[in-house]
């Protein structure tokens, strides 16, 4: 199953803070990441990446506001420092692209950002890497499709006019410079 991006476009998944092992940023210690990290300002809406059913909301030290939605008797999204805790119940449905909750900045956090993670049962540590469950977006695709040099004997691509002015992709350094942006309105 193919799951939407939660946090809005215009943020990407921390390349610091990916699945796997790496050294945690409070303790210095070399531990498993069993999820993702998005940096998001305090507040952002997060939606759900699929039709689900919400199977816990709580609150713990280390997570801070926390909720696990399930869509499929596999396949299980976790979120935690949430701003605070969930509007929506238990055991309550949801459609891909319902309001979920708001990120935020608490328990055992660096900053505000949305800790992502993607199980294969609701049990802590059942993760798997949720990058590849991610869908493309439309724009993503548009970007790659841009830059792939057009098959041969089909001719050359349009050349810009100013009236259709040619389209790049923005580059990294720009897409942070918004980042940025966004994070300290």
């Amino acid at each position: 199953m193919k799951l939407n991006k939660p946090w809005p476009d215009g943020y990407t998944i921390n390349k610091k803070s990916p699945y796997g092992w790496r050294v945690h940023p409070i303790t210095g210690k070399r531990k498993f990441h069993h999820g993702v990290d998005v940096a998001l300002p305090v507040g952002t809406p997060l939606t759900s990446p699929a039709a689900g059913v919400v199977v816990h909301k709580g609150v713990s030290s280390s997570g801070g506001n926390t909720l696990i939605i399930k869509h499929a008797n596999d396949l299980y999204t976790v979120y935690y420092h949430l701003q605070k805790p969930s509007h929506l119940g238990l055991p309550e449905s949801v459609k891909a692209g319902d309001l979920i909750a708001y990120s935020g900045n608490t328990g055992a956090s660096t900053g505000p950002h949305l800790h992502w993670e993607v199980r294969k049962s609701r049990k802590w540590g059942d993760t798997t890497d949720p990058e590849p469950y991610l869908a493309k977006t439309e724009a993503a695709e548009s970007i790659v499709s841009a830059e792939q040099d057009p098959p041969k004997g089909l001719g050359s691509p349009e050349k810009p006019t100013p009236e259709k002015p040619a389209q790049r992709p923005m580059s990294a350094r720009l897409s942070r410079w918004f980042q940025i942006r966004r994070a300290l309105k």
